[in-house]
């Protein structure tokens, strides 16, 4: 199976992938956790050469906003109790599904 620091490896891989984008020209958005205590393991089910890891946390939605370049605006919004599954193909991040 895999170990839990991988699971948080490959789980900051799958965020950054697939949850941290630029939104126009004006604006960034990612979605992070602070602390691998806010992020809990539920399950872990095991296919062919694939393995679904289902879990559950506190994550931060982080805006930042350049309407003025030389002082951007940030916001966070917090996103407690977010399910998720992460999809780990050969040892590798495949797929990250969060469920707001």
């Amino acid at each position: 199976m895999i170990k839990k620091v991988e699971f948080y490896k490959l789980l900051n891989e799958g965020l950054f992938n697939k949850y941290c984008r630029v939104a126009g020209t004006v604006q960034e958005v990612s979605i992070v956790y602070k602390k691998k205590r806010d992020v809990r393991i539920l399950k872990k089910l095991k296919g062919f050469d694939t393995i679904a890891v289902d879990f559950i946390g506190n994550f931060v939605e982080e805006k930042t906003i350049y309407a003025d370049l030389s002082n951007p605006i940030q916001i966070s919004t917090e996103l407690n109790n977010v399910s998720g599954t992460l999809f780990i193909e050969d040892d590798n991040f495949n797929d990250l599904i969060l469920e707001f």
